[in-house]
């Protein structure tokens, strides 16, 4: 097999179950905080959506860890709907009031969250921001309005290396035990144009690499490096070339838990990862009294481990299990 392993560095410490994860960043780390989710960890991904650059991601924190609510003029209305140049579309709605209650109850629920949070995983994807030309704004989101909204430009080393330690320091202010870990997103944004590309990502390696001379209690994790060389093969590649395949994320995800996740936490991890299994099965005769049984089986392992760990939560798993127990009950 032909190819350049990548040295990752071993954490100091390493992620334990009773550990509380938040992620924030480009759609990268959301691919590795729902693993995490599917196997039982405690996290908060991107509570505003996803986010790209340096600056929005700063901003972000920062209005969670002081709690700013939005306001009505926080928002602007498109076609009857409600959005938020701070925010990802997923938060909109027709209803403005119960869009800033959303809203308000996500920013209390972060706050609280990373107030008890062990570890921050922040995941950079590129340098260029859109500027919202009548307010001067770093918008996070641009909803798709005409280009002419904004001017694009990509920011100087010197606004990366200040987004990067700003956040780095409001993090540390905010909650003393926790870790912080960056990672660079592996998507290349090739509408920039490949030069461009290369330069934007360059301006946030050099903007953590001078801040790791400075804060030296920094993690890092060498997503981007993975996909770069271990990876160097379109086959692991979506079909737009430029975003990880399932088969990509899932050679990251391992190395994520070889490095990063504690070996105490592997036995445990290992019987979710049967249930899960267990429960992606499609049976051809759902009613049969061996599908029955495999379900009624399932779900005594489940109930066997929520008894030995309170804080597991398979509800999702346990309704799709009892469903088809039901249907069959019905069907009697």
């Amino acid at each position: 097999m032909y190819y350049t392993p990548i040295h990752i560095k071993p954490f100091n410490k390493k992620i334990q179950y009773n550990d509380k994860l938040f992620f924030i960043g480009s759609c990268f780390s959301d691919e590795i905080a729902r693993k995490l989710i599917d196997y039982k960890f405690a996290v908060i991904s991107n509570p505003f959506g996803t986010l790209y650059n340096p600056i929005s991601i700063y901003q972000s924190l920062q209005r969670i860890t002081n709690q700013t609510h939005v306001t009505e003029n926080d928002f602007f209305c498109e076609d009857d709907i409600y959005k938020s140049f701070h925010f990802h579309s997923k938060l909109a709605d027709t209803n403005l009031n119960q869009l800033i209650e959303h809203a308000n109850n996500i920013i209390a629920n972060s706050y609280q969250f990373l107030k008890q949070a062990s570890w921050i995983f922040i995941t950079y994807g590129t340098s260029y921001v859109y500027i919202h030309k009548n307010t001067s704004d770093i918008v996070a989101n641009c909803h798709k309005l005409p280009a002419t909204t904004f001017e694009h430009r990509m920011l100087t080393a010197h606004e990366v290396n200040r987004a990067i330690c700003s956040t780095i320091e409001l993090l540390q202010h905010f909650n003393k035990n926790l870790s912080i870990v960056f990672t660079i997103s592996p998507v290349r944004y090739l509408k920039y144009g490949s030069f461009e590309n290369q330069v934007s990502k360059s301006l946030l390696f050099t903007s953590l690499y001078q801040a790791f001379q400075t804060y030296t209690s920094l993690l890092y994790f060498p997503a981007y490096e993975i996909f770069m060389d271990e990876l160097r093969d379109y086959r692991y590649y979506a079909t737009d070339m430029l975003h990880p395949s399932t088969d990509g994320i899932e050679h990251v995800w391992n190395k994520f838990k070889q490095y990063c996740i504690h070996e105490n936490s592997y036995e445990l991890l290992n019987k979710i990862h049967e249930i899960k299994q267990a429960c992606l099965h499609k049976p051809m005769f759902p009613l049969s009294a061996l599908y029955q049984k495999h379900a009624k089986s399932t779900l005594f392992k489940i109930n066997q481990l929520e008894l030995e760990y309170p804080f597991l939560n398979f509800n999702e798993e346990k309704n799709f299990l009892y469903e088809h127990l039901e249907k069959n009950n019905n069907n009697k």
